[in-house]
């Protein structure tokens, strides 16, 4: 296993949310985040508390006079020192797999997993008593905080389950015979028969925990269209209606008050131990942050806790995954982007967890030359000036858009992956990131879409090396920052 990682992730985020276009919404809570880069010397940083007006502010308008853009530009990092590291494809094994599982979940059972697995007489009639209590003391009205037309849909669901009952357990098995996992790769039909996809190989075991199961995957797909390689698990319940076993489960698992320092301390270190057990690089913790779950008439909490991969010492920059995987366009990526997600209850009860697309290093290069930040911003501006009320307009559709405030106020530098072969080989190079937020008006001045009240928004990504646009930007536009 990995040392414990303890560097600095070096993600240069400035978090300043001092727009002069707007106010910005308010945010989930963030915990913990591993700091951007080495503090800058006092002489080298700017007062980030001082008032807007004393700050550094290039508005300019687009070519079509609609669009006013205004970006930050007094925020204090450097460009310089910063590697290009040459990764491929990191393929998962079985012993991999089998280790993390182990780790996760201790003295489990660990059984194949068996599609559409039909429940027994026996889980029928100890859950017909559950559901029946579900209907009357409570359950589900709690559940949903009084949301009458969910509660409505679950109880109309749950009730017509219950009146098949004994046509249910009349067709259910006396029992279901479950084959010890031999941790070995199987192609997807071994699991799903006709409905498999044909180019993947993976392992799908159950681990019975006792009080708890879950459902532990790893996937390998190396094929022309992408690549996948991933590993994550799940709470994993027989098959209930509309699933409210899972629902209830999750929800007693997270009632508590909120945690404290000490307990996300453990979870942390939990979810660092998972990674460091992987033969899959380096990963940083960038994201633990503590959420009310949005369910449950008492208070309940999810941790949730993110990774990027390290690369001596700097990070990756982290992006909203990937949502075309095929896409052709020139410089489209094919391969998840890399990422890691855990979610605990607040007593470190793991609820789910996923790692996509870990990557090993083949070439590191230390001597590159990129372009100062001044050089970056004149090449965004070059860009954003093209973009027009039209561009916006695609990703806020509305008749009624007249003009536009584009407020730039956030700048991320550091690592951003680039595909350089289609599925097998990509790049990790210098990149400045441009986050803010859109506002939409009438013409006669009424603000119709203000895109802060969903977070900040990702604008435009830039190669550090020659200024251009990455893909992620030029095809995807404009997305959240995750």
């Amino acid at each position: 296993m990995k040392k414990l990682i303890t560097i600095l992730l070096l993600l240069f985020a400035c978090l300043i949310h001092l727009c002069a276009c707007g106010e910005g919404n308010e945010t989930t809570q963030i915990i913990h985040a591993i700091p951007a880069q080495e503090p800058l010397t006092e002489e080298e940083s700017v007062d980030i508390n001082s008032q807007d007006e004393a700050n550094s502010w290039d508005t300019f308008m687009s070519n079509d006079g609609r669009v006013e853009y205004s970006i930050r530009t007094d925020q204090p990092f450097s460009t310089s020192g910063f590697p290009i590291i040459e990764v491929t494809p990191h393929i998962f094994t079985a012993e991999e797999a089998q280790g993390v599982a182990s780790l996760l979940f201790g003295d489990a059972s660990f059984y194949d997993y068996i599609y559409d697995e039909p429940r027994t007489k026996n889980d029928l009639l100890e859950s017909m008593p559950r559901w029946e209590q579900y209907m009357t003391d409570g359950t589900i009205a709690n559940l949903f905080r009084h949301d009458t037309h969910i509660i409505e849909d679950y109880e109309l669901v749950l009730g017509r389950f219950l009146e098949s009952f004994d046509e249910r357990l009349a067709a259910a098995p006396e029992n279901v015979d479950h084959t010890p996992s031999q941790w070995s790769f199987q192609p997807e039909s071994y699991y799903y028969g006709e409905i498999a996809n044909e180019n993947m190989q993976s392992i799908r075991v159950i681990a019975d925990c006792g009080s708890l199961q879950y459902s532990c995957n790893v996937v390998n797909r190396s094929a022309d269209d992408f690549t996948v390689h991933m590993l994550y698990a799940f709470l994993y319940n027989q098959y209930s209606p509309n699933n409210i076993d899972s629902l209830v489960q999750q929800y007693e698992l997270c009632k508590s008050a909120y945690p404290t320092t000490a307990q996300l301390e453990i979870i942390e270190a939990k979810a660092q131990s998972v990674l460091d057990a992987l033969d899959a690089g380096d990963w940083g913790i960038d994201v633990c942050r503590v959420d009310r779950l949005p369910r449950g008439a008492e208070d309940a909490y999810i941790v949730t806790v993110k990774a990027v991969p390290v690369f001596q010492g700097t990070a990756a920059i982290r992006f909203a995954q990937l949502t075309n995987m095929r896409s052709s366009a020139e410089g489209a990526q094919h391969y998840y982007y890399s990422d890691a997600s855990f979610t605990f209850a607040p007593d470190g009860t793991l609820l789910d967890f996923s790692i996509y697309s870990p990557v090993d290093i083949t070439d590191v290069n230390n001597d590159a030359e990129t372009l100062t930040l001044d050089e970056l911003l004149n090449a965004a501006k070059t860009i954003l000036m093209q973009r027009g009320l039209d561009f916006y307009s695609r990703y806020y559709p509305t008749d009624h858009a007249f003009a536009a405030k584009v407020c730039i106020d956030q700048m991320t530098y550091g690592l951003a992956r680039i595909e350089v072969e289609n599925g097998k080989t990509y790049r990790y190079v210098p990149a400045l990131c441009l986050d803010g937020h859109i506002e939409l008006y009438r013409e006669n001045g009424e603000l119709i879409v203000d895109s802060s009240t969903e977070g900040m928004t990702r604008m435009m990504e830039l190669n550090a090396l020659d200024g251009t646009e990455t893909v992620y930007s030029s095809e995807d536009g404009i997305t959240g920052v995750e």
